[in-house]
């Protein structure tokens, strides 16, 4: 056994009383109701976007269409939906989770790829490079087109 410590001397504070309870304001509502509280809604999935989610998963068979090694989990839109980009399956990809958030944070990088493209560029003349396929356009009924490399450079 060591040398024994000498025990921690206390302060000089007391402990404080606890915070006095304040009165919650009233209603503004008649009769003093409980004000509703707002209640949290989700936005509801359009048949377009229902349609496109569809398309697109049977496209891809489940698997993340920039890797190929993972479960496909998210919709990434190329054109982003807040920029214009609207939901079908030409602006499209099926991505698991890392990929999807990989373009996110590289996006200059992913616009190479054509995973994610700037507003002013018209997702359905270009190209996305697929894991297996290579270069391909993606098309409204949810096929692919190979786009030769040569083309693809110009």
């Amino acid at each position: 056994m060591g040398p024994r410590k000498a025990p921690m001397r206390r302060g000089p504070w007391k402990r404080s009383a606890p915070a006095p309870q304040v009165p919650r304001p009233r209603s503004a509502l008649p009769d003093g109701e409980p004000t509703p509280r707002p209640v949290a809604t989700t936005p509801a999935v359009t048949p377009q976007e229902r349609s496109a989610r569809r398309i697109v998963r049977e496209r891809s068979g489940g698997m993340c269409e920039r890797c190929g090694k993972a479960r496909a989990t998210d919709w990434s839109h190329r054109v982003a939906e807040g920029h214009g980009g609207p939901w079908c399956p030409a602006n499209g990809l099926d991505l698991c989770r890392p990929c999807h958030r990989w373009g996110h944070h590289r996006p200059a990088a992913a616009e190479v790829g054509g995973w994610l493209l700037p507003s002013w560029v018209d997702y359905r003349t270009t190209p996305a490079r697929h894991w297996l396929h290579g270069l391909v356009l993606l098309t409204e009924d949810g096929m692919y087109v190979p786009v030769p490399e040569s083309e693809a450079s110009r």
